[in-house]
């Protein structure tokens, strides 16, 4: 039996098939499967409700994600001109969580040296080769990179702050395990109701006699429909 079927019902089903007499067991199985529909009942609407509030996330992951492979892009081409890729990528974070994209775009166009300490040396004007290259891999990487990161950069940084993706991953695993419930009890409701119906039809007359009427009826509607004789 699937793991993911709630212990209620488990053990109900247990108690079901080790009763004693038939009337027990009619009664337990009774008893059993009413759990089981309003578990079944409970359960789908919170499967429902899990999945409503994963797709509420996926949208800011699915930018969460996208715009985070923007930012390990920028990386990269950050560390062919900085000492400190790191606090380069930091500078830009600070300016973009707290001014408009405009200015700190602005601020990035002045030169390399506002995002932080550059590859190379410059002495009294003159660079060394590995400066030359740091400062034409701004021009040429690092800023056509940060048009295309700036404009959305702020909103990311907001849903990393909030762990958008840890928020995500959880959502993902409730949502699997409620519909994991779903599945496990439509699963088992129809054999609980043909071992319901078998026990059912072994009742005697006079054990059904002995059922209350709301028992008698639910056996009644269990029967199997009697085939109408053909006319000789």
């Amino acid at each position: 039996m699937s793991e993911a079927l709630p212990a209620a019902l488990s053990e109900l089903h247990e108690a079901a098939k080790a009763a004693g007499d038939r009337t027990t067991t009619f009664r337990a199985y009774v008893k059993l499967l009413n759990a089981a529909y309003k578990a079944l009942e409970k359960a789908r609407e919170e499967a429902r409700l899990a999945d409503r509030q994963l797709n509420s996330l996926r949208v800011d992951h699915t930018f969460f994600q996208r715009h985070k492979a923007r930012v390990e892009t920028a990386f990269r081409l950050l560390r062919e001109t900085y000492r400190s890729p790191a606090k380069a990528l930091r500078t830009i974070d600070e300016l973009a969580a707290n001014y408009p994209v405009q200015y700190v775009y602005d601020v990035c166009q002045l030169g390399s040296y506002r995002l932080g300490a550059t590859l190379g040396w410059n002495v009294l004007g003159i660079r060394s080769a590995e400066r030359i290259d740091a400062e034409q891999n701004y021009v040429d990487a690092v800023i056509p990179s940060l048009v295309e990161l700036l404009p959305d950069h702020a909103a990311y940084l907001e849903l990393r702050s909030k762990d958008i993706e840890q928020q995500f991953d959880d959502a993902l695993t409730d949502a699997n395990r409620k519909r994991a419930v779903q599945a496990a009890i439509e699963m088992v409701v129809p054999t609980w109701n043909d071992e319901l119906a078998a026990c059912a039809l072994s009742l005697t007359d006079a054990e059904v006699a002995g059922l209350s009427e709301g028992e008698r009826e639910v056996r009644r509607r269990l029967m199997p429909v009697p085939k109408v004789e053909e006319e000789a």
